[in-house]
């Protein structure tokens, strides 16, 4: 009978073992496949921040270009206060509000007109030309 227990207790430690050491490895399984569950989550997780992150980096480069297109063009506006344009009834204005030009404000620019550069150009020291360029309209749009 003692044989018998000895075998009884040697075949439930064995039993209790073997199980203890399966129960151990199944549960280390079983936390091996929830940590890269919970991995995965997490991955999925930064990748979809990734995007919303890029997304904003797109927006953020759109708005700096309009941003620097504004500022051109308000230092285009700055550089012309009145944004005025080189139109031949604008020229004809400012050369008579500078003395230079008598005849009618008509948008051609006739012989009296081209005169009229010419002697703002030569009163001016700038090449008299009788073309209103960049220069000659910067000094011109000041009597405007």
């Amino acid at each position: 009978m003692g044989k018998i227990v000895n075998a009884a207790l040697s075949c439930g430690l064995l039993v209790m073992l073997t199980f203890g050491l399966f129960g151990c490895a199944t549960t280390r399984q079983s936390n091996k496949g929830i940590d890269a569950q919970q991995l995965q989550v997490r991955i999925d997780d930064l990748e979809q921040q990734l995007r919303e992150k890029d997304e904003e980096i797109y927006n953020l480069e759109g708005e700096l270009v309009r941003a620097k297109e504004a500022q051109r063009a308000n230092k285009m506006v700055a550089g012309n206060p009145k944004n005025l344009s080189r139109t031949t009834k604008n020229i004809q204005t400012a050369l008579k509000n500078a003395d230079f030009y008598n005849g009618p404000i008509d948008g051609k620019i006739g012989n009296r007109t081209k005169k009229a550069i010419r002697d703002f150009q030569k009163a001016n020291g700038l090449v008299s030309d009788g073309v209103v360029g960049k220069k000659t309209w910067k000094l011109l749009e000041k009597y405007l």
